[in-house]
C-alpha cells in the first residue's frame, strides 16, 4: 500500500509524497476553508487536479483556492519527472498518469472524486474514469488531448519530429520559445516559461520530459465510451495547440462518455485557462462540481441506469 509522507519542497511549501511503483510522486491538499461538525477531512467531497505536460502543479493555485474555499478537499499533483515528483519512472504518458491518479484517490481513502486534467492529464482521467469508474464521479478536462492522428504515418512523423526538436542541446530552448506562446492571457508568460524550463534543467527531468512527449494519445479511443461520470470540457478560445479550439471542445464533449459533457469556452484564453482568466474559470467549475455532487448524492429508482460512482456529500 503506498505510503504518504510530508516533506519540504524545491517551492519552500509542505507537500506530502506517494511513493507507487518505480518512483514517487509530489502532491499538496487544500483543505476546506470552512470546517463542518463532525466532519473528518476524509469525509470531504474530493478533487483531484493534474496538470500539462511541462508544467508544474501551481498552475492550479487559483482554481484550487476557490474550490477550498467553496467547501471542497482539493489535492494538486506534480505529473512524473515535472515539480517534485521524482524523474525515476520508466514510463510516463497518459496510461502512466491515469495510473497515478487512481493511486492518489485510493491512498487518501477519500473516493469517489472529481478529477481535473489538463492537456494530458485530460486523456489520463478519462482513462482513470473508464478503468476505475468506483472511483471516479465527475470530470473537469481542461484544453484535453484526447485523440491522435487516424493515419499511423502521421503519428509517426509527428512524434518523430518533436523528439528530434527536443533534443539537446537545443530542446529546452525550443521548448521555452514555445510554450510561452501557450497562454496568450498571461502577462507573465514569457516569465513563466523560463521559469518551469529552468525546473526542467535539473538532474534527469528533461529525460523524463521527453519521454513524457512520447505519449500516444490513441490510447485514450478505448476508455472514452467506458465513463459514466457527468464531464465538463473547458477549452481557451485562443488556444494555440489547436485549429479549431471551438470544434475540438465540442467533439471533446460528445465523446466523452454519453455525449452529453457539457462545454465551456474561455475568451482570451489558451492552453491554461484555470490560470489565465480564473475569475472566469473558478466559479464555472466550482457550479459543475456541485451539481455533480448534489446528483450523485440523490436518491436513485432501483433498476436505474448503470451505477457510477456516488461522490460525497457536500454537507
Amino acid at each position: 500500500m503506498p505510503q504518504e509522507v510530508i516533506v519540504s519542497n524545491l517551492l519552500a511549501m509542505e507537500i506530502s509524497q506517494l511513493e507507487v511503483p518505480g518512483g514517487i510522486l509530489a502532491y499538496e491538499v487544500h483543505e476546506p476553508a470552512v470546517a463542518r461538525a463532525g466532519m473528518t477531512a476524509a469525509d470531504w467531497p474530493l478533487v483531484v487536479c493534474s496538470p500539462a505536460m511541462g508544467d508544474v502543479r501551481d498552475v492550479y493555485a487559483p482554481l484550487a483556492r476557490s474550490l477550498a474555499e467553496a467547501g471542497f478537499r482539493v489535492v494538486v499533483a506534480d505529473l512524473r519527472g515535472h515539480g517534485d515528483s521524482s524523474a525515476t519512472f520508466s514510463d510516463y504518458g497518459d496510461e502512466a498518469t491515469a495510473s497515478d491518479l487512481i493511486a492518489l484517490i485510493e491512498a487518501l481513502d477519500a473516493g469517489p472524486a472529481i478529477l481535473v486534467g489538463a492537456s494530458m492529464s485530460g486523456a489520463a482521467a478519462v482513462i482513470a474514469a473508464g478503468r476505475r469508474p468506483d472511483l471516479v464521479c465527475g470530470l473537469v478536462l481542461i484544453c484535453p488531448f484526447l485523440r491522435g492522428s487516424a493515419s499511423r504515418a502521421k503519428t509517426l512523423m509527428q512524434r518523430t519530429m518533436l523528439g528530434l526538436a527536443l533534443l539537446r542541446p537545443w530542446g529546452p530552448a525550443v521548448w521555452r520559445r514555445y510554450s510561452a506562446r501557450l497562454w496568450p492571457g498571461l502577462p507573465d508568460a514569457r516569465q513563466r516559461a523560463a521559469h518551469l524550463a529552468g525546473l526542467l534543467r535539473r538532474s534527469g527531468r528533461w529525460r523524463a520530459f521527453w519521454a513524457t512527449t512520447r505519449t500516444d494519445h490513441r490510447v485514450v479511443a478505448p476508455w472514452l465510451e467506458k465513463v459514466g461520470c457527468p464531464s465538463l470540457v473547458v477549452m481557451g478560445q485562443v488556444d494555440p495547440d489547436w485549429r479549431d479550439p471551438v470544434a475540438e471542445a465540442a467533439w471533446a464533449a460528445r465523446a466523452v462518455g454519453e455525449g452529453s459533457g457539457e462545454v465551456m469556452m474561455v475568451p482570451g484564453a489558451g492552453h491554461a485557462p484555470m490560470l489565465e482568466r480564473p475569475d472566469v474559470v473558478g466559479p464555472r467549475v466550482v457550479d459543475f462540481i456541485r451539481r455533480v455532487v448534489a446528483d450523485n448524492a440523490a436518491p436513485r429508482p432501483a433498476g436505474g441506469e448503470a451505477r457510477r460512482a456516488r461522490c460525497r456529500e457536500q454537507d
